[in-house]
């Protein structure tokens, strides 16, 4: 030092090789950070996928002036396996470099202070000739190690680069936060990327949904006044363009009048209030004028304040669901085939009716009807007429009666009439019933045009009033039903009132129907065979009876039995055992019987128009071995008078298969030449009280020749039955007629044997 007290010219010039190192130094580390900033710059604006490892690491090398970078970036989370590195001025061979990175990170600890790798050998890094090797984490803004930064030089290229110093550490740390910096940016433009990309699929979803659902959306910004209306709101409204449009209004002055109101009040209360949304159902007026039922679904958003600023919802198409839910209520209520309440609805009308006449002292009635041999036109031409028919009658009612009354069908061709203030005493309401009944009968006996062609079905009417203020709507049907089988048991096409005596009588029938199949059952009934025999009293036949003999009590008669089964259905189950039966004892007489002897079975009109009957006759004729030639069927007028045409032709393929018909009863009922000229029968039977009357009354005996004239030109047999008498039998026979049945030639008896069957014949002779 000088003697002035300043410094030497030694230490001058080392003071100027100081400022100069320390300027030099300076200028490094800003070019240094300028060509980081430059490049961190340039990360923010790349467009490729070039990865942060490779450019940082090559970063280290050429901001830094080392021989070698490395950077680990990790997956997030410290301890993980290392992810994506690159190497730089090293062999990649020399060390296993993806297990390093979770190596280091265990090794740096939790702080972000450049570290010196003393021994790079610790790391499975001895061979790769690193020279003091700096060491430095990269953290994210969450504190997570994202990375591991390395600088170092060589061995074999430390001369041609600079020192690793304190200054290359200091610059090192800077790089790894930037690095850290760059990842979170790629992390953060990731995590945008991916919400973006499954908000565009929300929104394509959403797209697909609305399309789906087939509904109309709108969006009513109400600081705005303005409201968006989708496209298919448009079209669900009946707007010829269809498009989506911003209306200057809410849609309010398109709810129909009746709606408004509610509607009206519950959004405007949800506005002001805390709810969410709204609900309901509206009916929309469309450009055509008609409305159009929907359910409105609508969500409300506020703002900080509480404040309502949009409405926004949909309306879903509810025309279907109505149709629905009335095919619904019909299919409830009302009868499908003819439209008319059903006993449902019908009950509930009675109900409310008689609950109406005990305030106001009315009175009401009920007519419950069938229509006549309704069962013979579905069994003959199937259920395609019976239902033209039904609708036909039903259209009938309708205009018969009142428009203050209900026609109702309950069932089959059942139908109830509720006739409301038939008067306010029961004298005047019975005769107002009456009246209605008779006028409600003579439209229903009216020929009907159907697909068959003309066909008649008159009607039978039961009536029932309400006479006791305290009977319930069953009791009042109940009535009406037993009047009707009165009317019914009466002749058919006639109307009959209800009377206490006629339940009795019903369930007197009701418990022989039952005491019938108990019978049935347990082998009660029989069946017993009269001859019939030609004028000389030659067997050439027998007629098969059915007869109950209860184990317990006296006979039961068939005229009293067969109706009740024909009533119940159970005359079919009756009938297929009398074939089966009589074809049985055919085959066990058969060795005994003179030739042509036929046994002749009665058929009921339900037996003979029954579909199976045919086939079930043809069947057991070949399961019992019995020829069509032995059997003879009886049929009356009453099966063949609607139902002509299917009569014979069902007659027509029985005798084909050699079976023989014979015309009962002829005389008793309408006596039509028609039939004799149109049916194939082989033979008519003079019915027995035309025979008992014969001697003795004139109109009688010009019947009898009448019909013995008609059948002699027809060339068919005449039976007369009921012949008890000698008398009888030498007038019939100077008549012409030649075949007989009758007490005079036997009684009905079983079936002891054949020989006595013929025996009984002769000695009656």
């Amino acid at each position: 030092m000088t003697g002035g007290g300043g410094p030497g010219p030694a230490e001058y010039n080392l003071l100027q090789q100081q400022l100069v190192a320390v300027r030099a130094r300076l200028d490094r580390q800003v070019a240094q950070l300028i060509r980081l900033n430059e490049l961190s710059d340039d990360l923010l604006h790349r467009t490729g996928e070039v990865p942060v490892a490779e450019v940082f690491s090559e970063a280290i090398v050429d901001v830094l002036d080392v021989a070698a970078g490395i950077v680990w970036v990790l997956p997030r989370g410290e301890g993980a396996c290392p992810g994506h590195f690159q190497v730089f001025g090293v062999d990649p061979a020399s060390a296993d470099w993806s297990q390093v990175g979770a190596a280091l990170v265990d090794w740096l600890g939790s702080g972000r202070t450049t570290r010196r790798l003393e021994d790079p050998g610790l790391f499975g890094l001895a061979d790769a000739g690193l020279v003091d090797p700096l060491v430095c984490r990269s953290v994210s803004r969450d504190g997570t190690t994202v990375a591991v930064v390395l600088a170092a030089n060589t061995s074999t290229t430390a001369g041609n680069y600079e020192p690793v110093g304190e200054e290359t550490g200091e610059m090192l740390a800077i790089l790894a936060d930037k690095v850290a910096a760059h990842i979170d940016n790629d992390s953060a433009q990731q995590l945008i990327r991916s919400q973006l990309s499954q908000l565009g699929e929300s929104e394509e979803r959403l797209g697909l949904v609305l399309r789906g659902t087939n509904d109309g959306w709108w969006d009513w910004d109400l600081d705005a006044g303005t409201c968006f209306v989708s496209e298919r709101w448009n079209q669900m409204l009946g707007h010829l363009d269809g498009s989506a449009q911003v209306q200057d209004h809410f849609w309010l002055d398109l709810v129909h009048p009746t709606d408004l109101e509610a509607f009206e009040w519950s959004l405007t209360s949800a506005l002001q209030g805390s709810a969410e949304g709204v609900e309901g159902e509206v009916r929309l007026q469309r450009a055509d004028g008609d409305y159009l039922p929907v359910l409105v679904r609508g969500s409300i958003s506020r703002d900080a304040d509480g404040t309502a600023v949009r409405f926004a919802g949909s309306i879903l198409d509810l025309s279907e669901r109505k149709r629905h839910e009335a095919d619904v209520h019909r299919l409830a209520f009302y009868d499908p085939l003819t439209d008319l309440p059903n006993r449902r609805l019908l009950l509930d009308r009675l109900h409310q009716e008689l609950v109406t006449n005990r305030r106001t002292g009315q009175t009401s009635a009920l007519l419950m009807l069938d229509l006549d041999r309704f069962k013979t036109l579905n069994d003959t031409h199937g259920h395609a007429p019976g239902d033209e028919l039904l609708r036909s009658a039903a259209r009938r009612l309708l205009g018969a009666v009142r428009a203050s009354d209900t026609v109702a069908r309950l069932s089959g061709d059942e139908f109830v009439v509720l006739l409301a203030d038939v008067g306010l005493t029961a004298a005047a309401a019975t005769e107002m019933a009456e009246k209605l009944a008779r006028d409600v009968l003579e439209v229903m006996d009216e020929p009907y045009e159907i697909s068959v062609g003309t066909v008649h079905h008159s009607a039978s009417i039961g009536v029932a009033v309400t006479t006791d203020p305290g009977v319930d709507g069953d009791t009042l049907l109940k009535q009406a039903d037993v009047a009707l089988y009165e009317a019914k048991g009466g002749g058919r096409n006639t109307v009959r009132l209800f009377q206490e005596e006629m339940q009795q009588r019903v369930d007197d029938r009701s418990e022989l129907d039952t005491r019938l199949h108990a019978a049935f059952d347990r082998g009660e009934l029989a069946v017993v065979y009269q001859p019939q025999v030609d004028a000389a009293g030659r067997l050439f036949g027998a007629e098969a009876l059915m007869r109950w003999f209860p184990v317990d009590g006296q006979p039961v008669g068939p005229d009293e039995f067969i109706p009740v089964a024909e009533e119940s259905g159970f005359i079919h189950v009756l009938g297929a055992w009398l074939i089966e039966t009589v074809c049985r004892q055919i085959v066990e007489w058969r060795p005994y019987l003179p030739p042509g002897f036929r046994v002749a079975v009665n058929l009921s009109a339900p037996e003979f128009l029954h579909p199976d009957l045919p086939e079930r006759i043809l069947e057991t004729l070949q399961r019992t071995g019995v020829t069509g030639e032995e059997l003879r069927l009886e049929i009356t007028e009453a099966t063949v008078v609607t139902e002509l045409e299917f009569v014979a032709a069902r007659m027509d393929m029985l005798r084909a298969h050699g079976i023989e018909f014979s015309l009962d009863d002829f005389g008793t009922g309408y006596s039509s030449l028609n039939y004799l000229r149109r049916l194939p029968v082989s033979e008519v039977k003079i019915d027995k009280s035309y025979v008992s009357r014969f001697l003795r009354d004139h109109h009688d005996e010009a019947i009898v020749r009448a019909v013995l004239t008609l059948c002699r030109t027809l060339n068919l047999r005449v039976v007369a039955e009921g012949v008890e008498q000698e008398d009888q039998l030498a007038a019939l026979t100077a008549e012409g007629c030649e075949f007989f049945q009758g007490y005079l030639f036997g009684r009905p008896q079983p079936p002891a044997g054949a020989e006595v069957l013929v025996t009984a014949a002769r000695a009656a002779r």
